[in-house]
């Protein structure tokens, strides 16, 4: 969430538009609170960062993210899910928040099926650094398709350039 990722970090030392790297796995569905966690209305109200939109709308945005789909048979990797959305700040003096600034949220969401990075967590039966490398194989040959190419350069450019 918030407090782990450095997003509430960055939103508290002033920055107008922040990069968030998630990894969602499309298997255990309380993984979508990490990151909706951050908006008013979320279930842990210490961490909220957000007034605007709120929980119930940040997580039908993410819905409507684009999507860059794994390629055919791929075990692990299911998506690349990336988008935008326009927030506003709500006062949390906890994490150093100010209310009430604009803040662009950008997000990119590896979105995975039942894998670690390889460290032994309960509930997952995939635990092996062997298979994070599949999986880190089957995200590369997926992005490096011809098919995905104008995705894979727009997402560099309106994120990292």
């Amino acid at each position: 969430g918030a407090v782990g990722t450095g997003l509430a970090n960055a939103v508290g030392a002033g920055a107008a538009e922040v990069l968030s790297l998630l990894d969602y796995d499309m298997t255990m569905s309380e993984k979508e609170y990490e990151f909706a966690a951050t908006f008013a209305g979320g279930p842990f109200p210490g961490r909220t960062i957000f007034g605007k939109p709120s929980y119930t709308e940040v997580l039908q945005k993410y819905q409507e993210f684009d999507r860059i789909y794994a390629k055919p048979n791929s075990k692990y990797f299911k998506a690349l899910a990336y988008g935008s959305m326009e927030c506003e700040t709500i006062d949390n003096a906890m994490l150093g928040i100010q209310g009430r600034r604009n803040v662009t949220l950008n997000v990119i969401s590896v979105e995975t099926a039942n894998i670690t990075i390889g460290l032994v967590q309960s509930g997952y039966s995939y635990d092996s650094f062997f298979n994070y490398g599949t999986l880190v194989g089957e995200i590369t040959q997926t992005l490096a398709m011809r098919k995905n190419a104008q995705a894979v350069q727009g997402i560099l450019q309106k994120f990292f350039l």
